[in-house]
């Protein structure tokens, strides 16, 4: 019995999965996946005017969901560490 090895397919132009997203939503309860900070810490960050939080909602509508920019977290993150 033969065996094949399969080449991993790639769509020309496509996003590798292992690509960071530039938004991710913040989480509903926990902490989040790259930077395991807790959703109020996100809060009180937007509150001093550290970050700038992103609210996605339809029209009409009271609930929706919360983005913050990754690249703006990292830098605040390193800002706050004293790096450069």
């Amino acid at each position: 019995m033969k065996t094949f090895a399969r080449k991993p397919s790639a769509v020309p132009g496509s996003i590798p999965i292992t690509a960071a997203p530039e938004f991710f939503r913040l989480p509903s309860r926990g902490r989040d996946p790259y930077f395991h900070q807790s959703r109020s810490w996100y809060y009180d960050s937007e509150a001093r005017g550290l970050l700038k939080l992103v609210r996605l909602r339809k029209p009409g509508h009271k609930r929706g969901s919360v983005l913050v920019r990754r690249e703006d977290v990292a830098a605040l993150i390193n800002k706050l560490g004293g790096e450069k």
